[in-house]
């Protein structure tokens, strides 16, 4: 990241990383929804996959991790959520599906 040491104050240089760094979080995110929409369909085909399920709880616990800090507290609530059920073995796949789509959906909106 590069910041500009002209006449930018202090206050306006924060700002300007911290925009920056959420940037990248966004960013990232559309990757993890990738990895998630990938899941997704491996868990169609088969939804006691774990490995499927694993990456959407990897995926879910990263997204949770950091998403409150810039500004997205309910996808990171619901990241938190379906990343506690997996771990918990509370529920299946069939049981998360609509939570992941949701979560999806909110990812795909981060976007714009």
């Amino acid at each position: 990241m590069v910041v500009s040491s002209g006449n930018t104050s202090g206050a306006g240089q924060i700002n300007e990383v911290l925009r920056q760094l959420r940037d990248k979080f966004v960013s990232s995110c559309q990757e993890r929804m990738k990895t998630l929409s990938t899941a997704t369909e491996d868990l169609k085909a088969d939804a006691e996959n774990p490995d499927a399920l694993a990456r959407v709880r990897r995926e879910c616990h990263k997204i949770a991790g950091l998403a409150g800090s810039f500004g997205f507290a309910a996808v990171g609530d619901l990241a938190e959520d379906i990343d506690i059920k997996l771990k918990q073995k509370q529920v299946g796949w069939a049981g998360i599906e609509p939570r992941v789509q949701e979560l999806m959906a909110r990812l795909r909106d981060m976007e714009r």
